[in-house]
C-alpha cells in the first residue's frame, strides 16, 4: 500500500509539475516585433472626399438624398462615434436606416446575371422586364453615376473593417438591374450600344479594383463584377456576328490583369490591421468567448474552458504570428500564378498545432483559424487572370477569322499572355464542345467553364 501511495503522490507531483511548466510558459507575453509595431503604428493617410467611390458606395442605399453626401455625412458620424470610444458594432449601425428598396417581384434580380437567361426572361416576361427597370430607375442610374468616380478608399481608420460599410448588396442589386438593361438593348437589336456599355463598365470596375484601400470584401465584390462582364462579353461574341470595331472595343476591355489588378497585398495589410485591433481586444475582454444575453448561466466546465482558453492566449505573441502569416500570403500573392499550387503547399505548413506546442495554444488555434484561407483568395484572382485570358483569346481568334482544325494550333502557340494561368502552358481546346478551358479553382469560377468561342 505504501508502494501504491508513493506511486499516486508522484504522479500526482509530476502532474502539478507539468501544470505550473505549461502555466510559467505562458505567464510572459512577448513585445511585438518591430515590424508588426511600425504597421500598427503607420498613420492612416489622409484622403479627401473628392471623387472618392467609398462615399457613393456607403451612400449608395440610402432613400430621398444624395448618395455621396449620404454617405460622407454617415462616415463622419461614424468615425467621431469611433473616437468617442464607441465599438465597432455600435458605430457601424450609425446612419444605416432608411434604405432605397427594390420595387417588384424581383425575380430577375436574384438569379444569375447571365445574359442568356436575361434574354429569355425579357422574350417571356418582357412587361414585367420592363416594369422592373422603370420602377427601379433610381436604384439602377445610382449604379450608372459610380463611372464618374476616380479612386476608391476607405477613410474609416484602417483597424476597422471599413469594407463592411459600402452597400455591396445595393451596388451588385443595381449592377443586376444594369445587366438587365443591357439585355434589353442587345435584344431590340442596339449591340453597338450595349458593347459600349459593357466597355464602359468593365474599364471603371479595373480601375477601380487596381486601387489600394478597398478591403477584402471589396476586392472580391469587384472581381464579381469583372468576371461577369467577361463572360458576357464572351456570350455576345459567340451568338452574335462582330465587325472590327465591336471587336476592337471587347479586346480594350480584355488586356492583360495589371500587377495592381490582381494583387492583394495593401488588402491583406488591412486585413491585418483590422485582425491586430480585434486581437487586442480579445486580450482586453473578461471572458474570450463571448455569451449571447439569452443564453443559460455558463456550467462549471464552460467557465473551466473559457479560463484554460484565457489562461493560454498571449496577445503579442499571437499578433506576431498573425503578422507571419499574413506576411507569407503578401509574398506568395507577388508571385505568377504558375506557383499557386506550390506556394499553397508551402502555406499550409502552419505553426506546430502538436501536444508539444505548449506555449500559447489557444493563440494559435486563432492564428490557425484567422489566415488558413487567404490563399484562397489568391486563387480567385488568377482564376480572375484565366477569365481575361480566356476572352482576349476568343476575340483574337475572332478577329483573325481562324477555322476550327487549326484552333488548337493557334491555342499552343499563342504564348504566355494567354496561358492557364496556374500551369502556365496553352489553355485547354476542347473540339467537340468547340470551347476553351483552364484549370479554375473557385468552384463558381469552374460553373463558368468550359467557355465556348
Amino acid at each position: 500500500m505504501r508502494r501504491i501511495g508513493r506511486i499516486f503522490g508522484w504522479g500526482a507531483l509530476a502532474l502539478l509539475s507539468v501544470a505550473t511548466a505549461l502555466l510559467l510558459v505562458n505567464a510572459f507575453d512577448e513585445p511585438l516585433t518591430p515590424e508588426v509595431r511600425a504597421l500598427l503604428e503607420k498613420p492612416d493617410e489622409p484622403l479627401t472626399r473628392q471623387q472618392n467611390m467609398f462615399y457613393a458606395a456607403v451612400g449608395f442605399r440610402t432613400a430621398g438624398q444624395d448618395m455621396e453626401q449620404a454617405g460622407w455625412e454617415r462616415v463622419q458620424a461614424i468615425n467621431a462615434a469611433l473616437r468617442a470610444g464607441k465599438s465597432w458594432q455600435d458605430a457601424e449601425s450609425i446612419g444605416a436606416q432608411g434604405t432605397l428598396k427594390t420595387v417588384g417581384d424581383g425575380e430577375c434580380l436574384s438569379r444569375s446575371s447571365d445574359l442568356p437567361l436575361l434574354l429569355d426572361f425579357l422574350q417571356a416576361h418582357k412587361s414585367e422586364a420592363e416594369a422592373l427597370l422603370k420602377d427601379n430607375s433610381k436604384l439602377m442610374q445610382r449604379y450608372a453615376d459610380l463611372a464618374s468616380y476616380q479612386r476608391f478608399a476607405a477613410t474609416t481608420p484602417a483597424d476597422v473593417l471599413a469594407a463592411f460599410l459600402p452597400a455591396w448588396g445595393g451596388i451588385s442589386c443595381g449592377k443586376r438591374l444594369w445587366m438587365l438593361d443591357l439585355a434589353q438593348r442587345v435584344a431590340t437589336g442596339h449591340l453597338d450600344s450595349a458593347i459600349t456599355w459593357l466597355q464602359q463598365d468593365t474599364l471603371f470596375w479595373r480601375h477601380m479594383i487596381a486601387e489600394k484601400r478597398i478591403g477584402l470584401i471589396g476586392k472580391m465584390v469587384m472581381l464579381a463584377q469583372l468576371r461577369t462582364n467577361f463572360r458576357t462579353a464572351a456570350q455576345l461574341v459567340h451568338d452574335y456576328p462582330m465587325n472590327a470595331v465591336q471587336l476592337s472595343l471587347l479586346r480594350d476591355m480584355a488586356k492583360p490583369l495589371t500587377s495592381n489588378e490582381r494583387s492583394l497585398a495593401s488588402v491583406f495589410e488591412d486585413e491585418f490591421r483590422w485582425q491586430a485591433s480585434e486581437l487586442r481586444k480579445l486580450g482586453a475582454s473578461s471572458q474570450l468567448l463571448e455569451r449571447l444575453p439569452n443564453d443559460e448561466p455558463p456550467t462549471i466546465f464552460e467557465r473551466l474552458s473559457v479560463f484554460v482558453q484565457k489562461r493560454f492566449y498571449l496577445r503579442n505573441a499571437t499578433i506576431n504570428l498573425v503578422y507571419g502569416e499574413i506576411s507569407k500570403q503578401i509574398e506568395f500573392d507577388g508571385h505568377a500564378c504558375d506557383r499557386y499550387a506550390m506556394d499553397k503547399a508551402a502555406g499550409e505548413k502552419k505553426v506546430d498545432m502538436t501536444w508539444l506546442a505548449v506555449r500559447n495554444p489557444t493563440g494559435k488555434i486563432i492564428v490557425d483559424q484567422s489566415t488558413s484561407v487567404l490563399h484562397n483568395y489568391t486563387g480567385r484572382m488568377c482564376d480572375l487572370q484565366g477569365f481575361q485570358r480566356l476572352l482576349d483569346l476568343q476575340l483574337q481568334l475572332h478577329q483573325n477569322k481562324v477555322a476550327d482544325d487549326q484552333v488548337e494550333a493557334v491555342v499552343r502557340s499563342a504564348g504566355p499572355d494567354y496561358a492557364d494561368p496556374f500551369t502556365g502552358g496553352p489553355m485547354q481546346w476542347l473540339p467537340l464542345s468547340r470551347a476553351l478551358s483552364f484549370g479554375a479553382l473557385d468552384k463558381r469560377d469552374q460553373g463558368m467553364l468550359p467557355w465556348p468561342i
